[in-house]
């Protein structure tokens, strides 16, 4: 690994853009050079079947200091250019490298670091055969999936598609708009969100600030479950800001109702409580904002179809 040597300390203004063009446009002034020439200076045109933008840009809820995150889907064997790992075909002032590989959990992978002009860039190279044995994984109960796997295809879906080979781009399509992965977190979460309050219930006799613990894990959960459900399965640690730019119709997925998040909201973040009495009235409002997620989860008759397989969520509630 070649350790970079000058820090990332400027903001820029990439955050701004609102969709893959003016992203482009972006990059291109700030960096100079469009993000496509800059992938294929690292990797071999002919290897790549996608780029896509990940990350916190397309999700709308990155920062003038936040990281630009490419993923390059490539054909089986592709690996950087040896110049790109070593910095030497870019001014010494703008660009230093690191990069590491692995196959890890099926996901056969390099990923290279990069400073450019203050600008953080990081380039995920994944071979487009193992996404799509991956996805392929999703539609199968059976079948288990990590949190790499969640947080790679859901970046994939989320991101914004900057150039597509001719030839992957019926395989690409499939992978972005297929919904097995949205349902099958959003089951997952609403489930992990009942038996969270159940544990809340269970403890507020003997040890009232678990509960209210217990209670907000709670909360949490159903609000994965509401992003799940908005397409989004691995939101990352800046979820509420998602939600919040949903509410306000900033993105185009179907919006949550406005009523439904402040509730939420308020319950993430209650008043103090002076006793046991005042933790069960707030167990009692949590259990019944979850049931009302639910409900508005439901609204989509997929997802009330993949609820209704999972009979532990029924159990439990």
């Amino acid at each position: 690994m070649t350790a970079m040597k000058k820090m990332v300390e400027e903001n820029h203004e990439l955050h701004l853009a609102t969709d893959k063009d003016t992203f482009i446009e972006r990059f291109a002034d700030r960096c100079g050079v469009d993000p496509i020439t800059f992938i294929e200076r690292c990797v071999d045109a002919d290897s790549i079947s996608a780029i896509i933008l990940g990350g916190s840009i397309p999700l709308r809820t990155a920062t003038g200091a936040s990281d630009v995150d490419f993923i390059v889907l490539t054909r089986d064997g592709a690996r950087y250019k040896d110049h790109a790992c070593e910095g030497a075909e870019f001014d010494e002032d703008q660009i230093f490298s690191a990069s590491y590989s692995h196959a890890l959990n099926n996901l056969k992978r390099e990923t290279l670091v990069q400073n450019v002009d203050g600008v953080e860039v990081d380039v995920d190279l994944i071979e487009l055969s193992s996404v799509l044995e991956i996805s392929a994984l999703t539609n199968r109960s059976e079948a288990s999936l990590t949190s790499d796997h969640v947080r790679i295809l859901s970046r994939i879906k989320t991101g914004w598609l900057l150039h597509c080979a001719e030839s992957s781009s019926e395989q690409i399509s499939i992978i972005q708009k297929d919904r097995a992965l949205s349902l099958r977190t959003a089951v997952s979460n609403m489930r992990n969100a009942i038996k969270a309050h159940g544990h809340a219930r269970a403890a507020v006799a003997t040890n009232p600030d678990v509960s209210v613990y217990l209670a907000r894990a709670s909360l949490e959960w159903a609000f994965m479950s509401v992003l799940s459900a908005l397409g989004c399965a691995y939101p990352g640690e800046k979820w509420l800001l998602i939600l919040e730019r949903n509410v306000a119709g900033d993105l185009d997925e179907r919006r949550i109702p406005s009523e439904l998040y402040r509730t939420g909201v308020d319950l993430l973040f209650p008043k103090r409580m002076n006793d046991t009495h005042d933790v069960e009235c707030y167990l009692k409002n949590v259990g019944g904002w979850i049931n009302q997620v639910r409900r508005w989860v439901e609204l989509d008759p997929t997802n009330k179809l993949a609820n209704a397989f999972c009979k532990q969520i029924y159990d439990l509630a």
